[in-house]
């Protein structure tokens, strides 16, 4: 989920349920009370290797209730669900015309069209979605951005030029620019020039999150990690192997969660960004997919646990809790809102 493609679907018809919560588990404190889990679902835990039967969930991690509602078939395949203010951002058809499409909260109602857009990359500021367009004419391809506010009023930032090549992935909107991935390597693109990270030739994204992003190459014994503050490059213990690019960076900065591999599974890990430390997630046994996501108050990581169902585990706890939440089926990725 961490890279976007041309949008490619037709829209087709919905419906939402509602469900209360299993009782039990972690509750919510009030520094996460309000705050819910936009949960992108598909299959079952079982029936997993296969995309089908995709739906949004909106969960309250308090009281366990679910809302669910189906997708368009594909919608999953060809970009993220994303939450912005109180509204879900999803990929879909305007007529014959790719557009990015918007749903309340409650998931109820026909969803709302914000704007033509071949492609969505999520703002570094909360509440807003880059829309790209691309343009195939001539020898270069080129792309024009415009970054709107949900459910989609006039832009207010601008960026379009050409592509260092017709092979370009989006990975993270950041401030001035976005990071893409060329055949070669990941690097800063403005509009006007693309400028490659150190250590991108052959990188991959690791996370990112508002204007923070990580990558890394390889086996992945350095992970960089770039801030406001500047770049910092951390060193994973050899027992560790990130996998994936579905990293969350806590709201204050302060931790990066990841998936990395036991065996043939992955695991919840924490880099304390601070002092260097890496710690596993005790109990972060994860889904197929390595879903995971920090609260609003960056007080609890949820998880995406193996065997299904929903996770939540607090910086330095000695065990996960489980949450009252059923997503009925597999958790691709996890995105938080309200709070």
């Amino acid at each position: 989920m961490g890279r976007f493609a041309l949008l490619a679907l037709v829209v087709a018809g919905s419906a939402l349920t509602v469900a209360p919560g299993a009782g039990g588990g972690a509750a919510a404190d009030d520094r996460s009370a309000g705050e819910r889990l936009v949960l992108a679902v598909v299959g079952t835990e079982r029936s997993s290797s296969a995309v089908h039967g995709e739906r949004v969930v909106v969960a309250d991690p308090g009281s366990g209730q679910v809302r669910s509602r189906r997708l368009p078939g594909g919608t999953l395949c060809h970009g993220p669900l994303v939450a912005a203010g109180d509204r879900v951002v999803y990929t879909g058809y305007r007529g014959s015309r790719p557009a990015l499409m918007s749903l309340p909260l409650t998931l109820a109602g026909p969803p709302r069209p914000i704007g033509r857009a071949d492609t969505m990359i999520p703002s570094a500021r909360p509440g807003y979605v880059w829309l790209g367009e691309w343009d195939h004419t001539g020898k270069r391809t080129r792309a024009a951005f415009r970054e709107v506010a949900v459910p989609g009023e006039e832009a207010t930032s601008r960026i379009a030029g050409a592509l260092p090549g017709r092979w370009n992935h989006f990975h993270a909107a950041r401030p001035g620019g976005f990071v893409i991935e060329t055949r070669r390597t990941l690097a800063l693109w403005d509009g006007r020039t693309a400028r490659p990270l150190r250590g991108g030739r052959g990188a991959w994204p690791v996370a990112s999150g508002g204007p923070r992003f990580a990558w890394c190459r390889g086996r992945c014994r350095l992970v960089r990690v770039r801030t406001p503050a500047g770049e910092r490059v951390f060193r994973s213990p050899a027992h560790l192997r990130l996998t994936g690019s579905g990293g969350s960076f806590s709201p204050d900065g302060r931790r990066l969660a990841v998936a990395v591999a036991q065996g043939r599974r992955a695991q919840a890990a924490v880099l304390d960004l601070g002092s260097g430390e890496w710690s596993m997630v005790p109990g972060g046994a994860l889904s197929v997919y390595g879903a995971l996501a920090w609260s609003t108050a960056a007080d609890r990581l949820y998880l995406a646990s193996r065997g299904g169902g929903m996770r939540a585990w607090r910086p330095g706890a000695h065990h996960t809790e489980p949450l009252p939440i059923d997503p009925s089926g597999t958790v691709m990725s996890i995105a938080v809102t309200g709070g």
